[in-house]
């Protein structure tokens, strides 16, 4: 294990790497088998990237770009270290290590730091500097495919800057200029034209050619916006041009057995309400809580396919009910009204069984009819540029449905995240509309 904070780390109740992994925290963000947890580390607020189980793919990948057989954590570890000798603005580094398949890294939190995409605009002289940044990044031999606005912090008040996510990134003698122009694709293409006008946009590239030696201005800006146009086509890379309208945080039960929304979170945490909550001899059940009640759906799984398939893929397996967690989530995250994610959890219980909930709160709407062909149409684009397609429209409508004049998803069962979502299929989804609409008058 490395510990960087220069306090005593027995001092501090943390003697191990297993102690660091079961920090408690509240979950910020993350994916299956992998998430960042706020948590407090003595005194102060930091952030602890977890991998609940270091994968043999990433293993690999990290083998392949020349960092030996390292976790995700591992390697970005000595990505933010590089960064840091060199006085970039990577994260401060805290401490990193691995047991029993797991790894972590934590990092400290960027004082009154928030989103740049979250600041209005980007004015010339913040431009200017984020050019010369991203410029001595790439000499220095950092070369980052990842390079979203997202990743970028900035303390409105100092401007001071902090660039997250690191994990994908690669150290190299020299970054060729192909990678750097992906690089400044990437963060082009994620920042909308209202956050980087065009002016900020010329004096970004600018300072960035004024610190790379043989590069024509003129060609790195025809080469680079022809990047970030294509790029743009990308559902995944369209979704973040818009900053996350809800600040959602998850609160790990039981080892993340549960995963719950912190107002709840307490009554969840009993080991006989887990076990409740896992209990699948009623399938769909109503339970109640001190804000309300909830919707509880649970499977058990005797062998799930997908999940042997998702093995020999050396993925993470994702039931059901994890899979409409996680749609429910997104759907929140860029404003969408649908029913409210409340806990999900999933639990391997052998070798061919496995476990899942998900419990939220139906939302209370009423059918669409043609009169709402508009609404219904611009939720429809509002949920392509989140990455959803339709799987089908029901005989009423579904999945939109309408309260208080808007248009919502009353049924998650009809939608499917699609990251690759192509024109081709956003175009079957308004004729699926387009027929709905026209049965209905």
């Amino acid at each position: 294990m490395l510990v960087e904070d220069t306090r005593p780390v027995i001092a501090l109740g943390i003697p191990s790497p297993r102690d660091f992994l079961d920090m408690p925290g509240v979950v910020v963000s993350g994916h299956i088998g992998r998430n960042v947890s706020r948590v407090l580390f003595g005194n102060e607020v930091a952030y602890l990237k977890r991998e609940h189980r270091v994968r043999l793919r990433d293993r690999f990948r990290s083998l392949l770009a020349g960092f030996g057989r390292a976790s995700l954590s591992q390697r970005e570890y000595r990505i933010i270290r590089r960064l840091r000798e060199h006085g970039l603005p990577a994260p401060q580094l805290l401490a990193n290590g691995e047991h029993d398949g797991q790894a972590f890294l934590l990092v400290a939190q960027a004082e009154g730091a928030v989103e740049l995409r979250q600041i209005g605009e980007i004015g010339v002289a913040l431009a200017d500097k984020l050019g010369r940044i991203v410029a001595r990044i790439h000499n220095v031999g950092v070369d980052q495919p990842d390079l979203f606005a997202k990743h970028f912090l900035v303390n409105p008040f100092t401007e001071q800057i902090t660039i997250l996510d690191w994990q994908r990134a690669t150290l190299r003698d020299s970054v060729p200029i192909r990678n750097r122009v992906r690089s400044l694709a990437a963060f082009r293409a994620t920042c909308s034209d209202t956050l980087l006008p065009q002016r900020s946009w010329h004096a970004f590239l600018a300072a960035y050619a004024s610190l790379v030696d043989r590069v024509d201005r003129g060609w790195l800006e025809a080469t680079v916006n022809a990047k970030a146009k294509s790029l743009r086509r990308r559902p995944s890379i369209r979704s973040q041009l818009v900053a996350p309208v809800a600040e959602q945080e998850l609160v790990r039960l039981a080892g993340e057995t549960v995963c719950a929304i912190p107002s709840i979170a307490g009554e969840l945490e009993p080991p006989e309400i887990i076990e409740r909550l896992y209990d699948s001899n009623q399938h769909t059940r109503e339970l109640t809580f001190t804000a309300g009640t909830g919707m509880l759906q649970t499977t058990k799984y005797r062998f799930p396919i997908g999940r042997l398939w998702s093995g020999l893929r050396g993925k993470s397996w994702r039931s059901k009910e994890l899979r409409t967690a996680r749609l429910l989530f997104h759907l929140e995250r860029f404003g969408i009204t649908a029913a409210k994610l409340l806990a999900y959890g999933q639990r391997i219980n052998g070798p061919f069984a496995a476990s899942a909930f998900v419990l939220s709160r139906p939302i209370e709407c009423d059918p669409p009819t043609f009169a709402d062909a508009d609404r219904l149409r611009t939720l429809l684009n509002q949920l392509h540029a989140a990455g959803c397609q339709l799987r089908g429209i029901g005989d009423y409508g579904e999945p939109f449905g309408m309260k208080d004049g808007v248009a919502v998803v009353r049924d998650i069962s009809r939608l499917r995240l699609n990251r690759r979502l192509s024109d081709r299929e956003m175009a079957r989804d308004r004729a699926l509309l387009d027929a709905w609409v026209g049965s209905s008058r």
